[in-house]
């Protein structure tokens, strides 16, 4: 019997290089050879054949030489790909040169198209080696089975990992060919230099708010930077995810580009945003979707970013791949690797050049799994995705640091908090009790107001003349407010049974809609946030709207006021700008569904028009229409949270709150007595049967610009 505990293979001496041996049968000198002619020897024991011989030179016979490791695994079709790489550079360079030259304009369209499909390889091919190369390490997983460790490394035994080196570069023939592979379609859709200098002018206001609120070890931090990469880039042994970030970059600012500055760099508006659109789907073919590529830190942080332009287009691809996202960070071991290390402390670390490599690594992975888990709830907030990182909350960290308020602190704990939204939403659906929803939104209110108090009030005071990373936060912060109350607020009884409720509802409201106004207008043109923060103004917009039309409320003139009017016809002003911008097809409907509603619940005189139809963002078709008056009813008041009496004033600006009323003031102490409330305009709401998630015939399309509707005038805001 074999014994198969000590059997062995034959050992290959490790010192000993494979040599090329020539072909049985062959005898070819080296001249000959390489003039690819047939090598005719007079006798056998000739040391001279007959053409060199002819050409009075010497014979040098082919000798066997040490083969190249390396250039043994370089294969025909990767050889092929870098050749019709070039021919199809060249073309571009030939026909842009004689554009340029006013000569004549050959038609070298069809040969580059034949080009290009001969170098896009097969999805089999870009995954062939997906599963040999999973299988090859040697290193210990990062997410390695806890009881299978604990067998090598309880009583008796210890051992050590072999550490898992994933950084992402070519340890072998197979990763050499992917890396090619994919740095020869990434570099087939980069722009010139010239052109990404042009581009990269317009990078800097966005750049810079997004890495003051998000992690971005790996992106350009300026203008100059981004043309310094496209240098470094064009090196063959350039990693293929800083080629595939910088191509996120450059298109997501050219989606910002107004049109008169987009054509500047290309001879038509359009150009410009099919380069948009051929980076992000190669970057999807052959890193997001790669799982090797992708498996890294870079590769992750490639994915986050792409799951951000993927905002300005459509929300199912967000979510498939912000799921895969956070798949491919639990492989990596990331939550297990955040133990013990707060964001704020992994963000130090990871900016200290003089930490060990892996000690760097460590630090940028748990940096970027508190982006991506923050990522997840305000997507969860704002679209509505079901929360995939809910059993990894964030450790509880003080934003006020240093004298300044951190950013990305303060993000991962206002999101971690707006993931309990979702839940009132759920329980209202559900049928919950009203108390039942109230008790959660007083516990969710206190979280904020916790937060709120953990900063200076001086910081809630400033609002500067331009974008900011705190500006951005206090109105997201105002509008988890607004979720957090709105339920309570819209309900038929809630001046009396939730007045607190009701009061934070329409001062969050007021003040997120004075920030619309003020911090929109200095939004970079098409910034890819801008459609959330035209949603959050449609939200607030009908909130304020619903409230000034509510009949039977004793206190009905502390919100149906001319300041609210004013506040609404400037908000919609700011809409109007922003519909005229790159990216304003949400801002445009929104304003459209805003002024359609004011005019349904301003005209209470005609009986046929009770009800109208609109499209709105995510939301598709709706059918609203306004009810038939209610009988009178009678509830409960809500309690007001004692730990609120401190917060209502320090909300806002002094004489913002609710038309002056305070918690201790009569008019507060009326709002909670038991009231009498009749809503004559209080509305339903019919979405088509159809989700359009589900539709055949609209996914794949942009949600968020699927429901066109024909132009409207852009007037002011409707009065009575």
């Amino acid at each position: 019997m074999i014994d198969v505990l000590h059997a062995t293979a034959p050992m290959i001496p490790s010192d000993r290089t494979p040599v090329s041996s020539a072909r049985k049968g062959t005898r070819s000198c080296v001249d000959c050879r390489q003039r690819k002619v047939k090598c005719i020897w007079p006798t056998q024991d000739s040391t001279t054949c007959k053409s060199c011989l002819e050409r009075h030179q010497a014979c040098v016979a082919q000798q066997p030489v040490p083969r190249d490791r390396r250039a043994a695994r370089v294969t025909s079709r990767h050889r092929i790909a870098q050749l019709e790489h070039k021919v199809s550079t060249l073309f571009k360079v030939v026909q842009k040169l004689e554009r340029q030259a006013g000569g004549p304009n050959h038609d070298l369209a069809a040969i580059s198209t034949v080009v290009e499909h001969a170098v896009e390889p097969s999805p089999s091919s870009l995954n062939e080696d997906n599963s040999s190369e999973s299988g090859q390490s040697e290193a210990t997983p990062a997410n390695a089975p806890t009881h299978l460790r604990q067998l090598f490394n309880d009583g008796s035994l210890d051992y050590a990992e072999v550490q898992n080196r994933r950084v992402l570069s070519k340890s072998n023939g197979t990763s050499d060919t992917r890396w090619s592979r994919a740095r020869a379609l990434l570099l087939r859709e980069l722009p010139s230099r010239t052109e990404v200098a042009a581009i990269a002018a317009n990078t800097g206001p966005w750049l810079d708010i997004v890495r003051n609120m998000l992690f971005a070890s790996y992106a350009a931090e300026s203008p100059a930077m981004v043309v310094a990469k496209w240098d470094k880039v064009q090196q063959d042994d350039a990693n293929p995810t800083e080629l595939a970030m910088l191509l996120i970059t450059l298109a997501t600012s050219v989606h910002q580009m107004q049109a008169e500055v987009l054509t500047k760099i290309y001879s038509k508006v359009e150009e410009g945003y099919e380069f948009a659109r051929k980076a992000s789907d190669v970057i999807e073919t052959v890193i997001v979707m790669d799982n090797v590529l992708a498996m890294s830190l870079e590769g992750l942080e490639v994915c986050c970013w792409w799951v951000r332009l993927q905002l300005l287009s459509s929300h199912e691809k967000t979510y498939l791949v912000l799921r895969r996202v956070i798949a491919i960070a639990e492989l990596l071991g990331l939550p297990k690797a955040a133990h013990g290390m707060t964001a704020y402390e992994a963000k130090q670390l990871a900016a200290q050049a003089d930490l060990p490599l892996a000690q760097q690594r460590q630090a940028a992975g748990v940096a970027l799994w508190a982006a991506i888990r923050a990522a997840d709830r305000l997507a969860c907030l704002l679209i509505g995705f079901p929360l995939g990182t809910r059993h990894y909350p964030f450790a509880r960290e003080e934003p006020f640091r240093d004298g300044r308020v951190d950013p990305q602190t303060y993000l991962c704990r206002l999101a971690d908090i707006a993931s309990d939204i979702p839940e009132l939403d759920d329980l209202s659906s559900q049928g919950a009790a009203p108390a039942k929803l109230c008790d959660r939104a007083l516990q969710i209110d206190q979280q904020l107001r916790q937060l709120y108090g953990s900063v200076p009030k001086s910081w809630w005071e400033s609002l500067g003349a331009g974008p900011s990373p705190d500006g951005f936060l206090q109105h997201f912060h105002n509008y988890v407010i607004v979720r957090t109350h709105m339920k309570l607020a819209l309900q038929d009884e809630a001046s009396s049974q939730f007045a607190y409720s009701e009061l934070v509802c329409m001062d969050a409201c007021r003040e997120l809609a004075r920030r619309y106004t003020i911090f929109r207008r200095y939004l970079p043109s098409g910034f890819f946030a801008s459609r959330v923060l035209d949603l959050q103004a449609l939200t607030v917009a009908i909130v304020l709207l619903k409230k000034q039309h509510q009949a039977g409320s004793p206190w009905q003139a502390g919100f149906q006021d001319d300041a609210t009017l004013v506040l609404l016809d400037d908000l919609l002003k700011t809409m109007d700008i922003g519909a005229s911008l790159p990216g304003g097809r949400v801002a445009q409907q929104a304003a459209y569904a805003i002024r359609a509603i004011a005019t349904l619940l301003q005209d209470k005189a005609s009986s046929d028009n009770r009800s109208l139809s609109l499209k709105v963002p995510l939301l598709g078709r709706i059918d609203v229409r306004r009810k038939q008056p209610l009988a009178p009813a009678t509830s409960q008041s809500q309690t007001m949270p004692a730990a609120a009496k401190e917060y209502w004033p320090r909300l806002h600006e002094p004489g913002t709150l609710s038309a002056g009323l305070s918690p201790d003031s009569a008019g507060g102490q009326a709002l909670a007595q038991d009231v009498s409330l009749q809503d004559q305009q209080s509305w339903s709401m019919e979405i088509s049967a159809l989700p359009t998630f589900f539709s055949d015939d609209a996914l794949g399309q942009d949600p968020w610009e699927l429901y066109g509707f024909p132009d409207i005038s852009m007037g002011g805001f409707p009065s009575d």
